[in-house]
């Protein structure tokens, strides 16, 4: 197949093109959620979970939903998982007290 029959697919050099962020230079004070996604290599859902569930901190100005440079440095930073599934007591712990 002919190289200019094929599809480019997407590069990085293509998507700083077309997104707002910049390699050089001091860091942006705010980021679009997409940027934020693109940051921490999440989908925008995923992004959309994190504030919801208040785990990444937000600034509205007019419409645009902004996250400030220094809250995604402290997400990305933060080396705690937290559980996917609440933790429930163990019932076996209350029962070798009673014995």
């Amino acid at each position: 197949m002919e190289r200019s029959r094929l599809k480019n697919c997407r590069s990085f050099e293509s998507h700083l093109a077309s997104s707002s962020l910049a390699l050089a230079g001091p860091p942006r004070l705010l980021y679009a959620r997409k940027d934020v996604a693109y940051q921490l290599s999440l989908s925008i859902r995923a992004v959309d979970y994190l504030i919801a569930a208040g785990r990444l901190k937000t600034r509205k100005i007019g419409g645009r939903i902004l996250v400030a440079h220094d809250e995604l440095i402290r997400f990305a930073r933060a080396d705690r998982m937290e559980p996917m599934t609440p933790e429930v007591s163990a019932p076996a712990a209350a029962g070798s007290k009673a014995a």
